[in-house]
């Protein structure tokens, strides 16, 4: 990792950070794998701060981390770089104070909601028209389409906007960052981008997608976007750009694919659970909090949580990991009462 990590410093040095946002400076970066961290004064060995990749506290400053794997050493170092630009804009984000969080742990009852989901996938096919060219009538039926949701799905998208503002700025900074050191990397991202954003599975689950459509904002309304001060604002991308949303949108037909999609959908997060329970080789009574997930890799499906890979639980003030795939059931306060897992 160490070729890696000097690699990845050389080409840090070449980024305009200030350009990108306003205030953004390059922090602290480390590389790690299952047993060791490449800091930049040298290697130490790796606990349990570091995982996933994020960004963490560390010390008196944060520290954007990636984790070193099969798929981490198929990258390009220029992909591989700007993904560590990303982390560090969230240490930025958490240095300045941000206050646009999602709650990720309330957004495991998101209603997929088949009219929702259909006129969200019709905005997201306009975004990337507005990639192309910022056209107004685009962004008038946009700001519709936002306006109805707003108001039949309010937790709804107030979820998918706050994660297309924290994660959608992370996203734009890594783009920003990737277009100055390969262009065509670069051109090729905002092609998957606008694929993805076009895609009805892309919504399925709908974590993902939010950061796509926070970043495609960003990268159509970049001199609106921008002037803001992270820490400062409290309104999200969408609030900046959109509102005042109109109040005349009315019904809107639900989409054939996403009816599809959603059946299917439903049908797999039950068999996981099924799946995990059958294969579970311990059991353990709550209640334990849950204090850490991976909110791209958990589902919720009544009573019961799939946590993929990965869970921190909290009880009586001490906290453990559950890194094999497990499920919980929970009460309506999302604490957990029982927990199955494999290892």
């Amino acid at each position: 990792m160490d070729e890696m990590h000097e690699l990845i410093r050389k080409r840090i040095q070449k980024i305009p950070f200030e350009r990108i946002f306003p205030g953004f400076k390059p922090s602290p970066f480390a590389l790690y794998d299952d047993d060791t961290v490449r800091l930049e004064e040298g290697t130490i060995p790796r606990d349990d701060r570091f995982r996933g990749n994020t960004a963490i506290r560390y010390g008196d400053d944060y520290l954007a981390i990636w984790h070193v794997d099969e798929h981490t050493r198929s990258l390009s170092i220029d992909r591989l770089t700007s993904l560590i630009v990303h982390e560090m804009f969230h240490a930025h984000q958490l240095t300045s104070g941000e206050k646009r969080f999602a709650n990720e742990l309330c957004a495991l009852d998101y209603p997929y909601d088949e009219t929702n989901l259909s006129a969200k996938l019709e905005e997201n096919r306009l975004l990337c028209g507005l990639l192309d060219s910022c056209d107004e009538s685009l962004v008038e039926k946009i700001r519709g389409l936002r306006g109805f949701r707003r108001r039949r799905f309010p937790e709804a998208f107030t979820y998918e906007t706050r994660v297309e503002t924290y994660e959608g700025m992370a996203v734009y900074a890594e783009m920003k960052a990737l277009e100055k050191l390969n262009v065509k990397a670069y051109t090729e991202t905002v092609a998957s981008m606008k694929k993805s954003l076009a895609s009805a599975e892309s919504l399925f689950p709908v974590r993902t997608v939010n950061n796509t459509s926070g970043a495609a904002i960003m990268l159509a309304f970049d001199e609106d976007c921008w002037t803001h001060t992270v820490g400062e604002e409290s309104r999200t991308l969408s609030d900046i750009v959109f509102a005042p949303y109109p109040e005349d949108v009315g019904f809107w037909d639900v989409d054939t694919e996403v009816h599809n999609l959603s059946r299917h959908f439903n049908e797999k997060n039950k068999e996981a659970i099924v799946a995990c329970l059958e294969r579970a080789k311990r059991h353990e009574k709550g209640p334990f909090r849950i204090v850490g997930l991976d909110p791209l890799n958990t589902l919720k499906r009544g009573e019961h949580i799939f946590f993929r890979h990965f869970v921190m639980l909290e009880k009586d003030g001490e906290k453990r990991a559950i890194t094999s795939p497990s499920v919980a059931r929970v009460d309506e306060w999302m604490n957990i009462l029982e927990i199955h897992y494999q290892s």
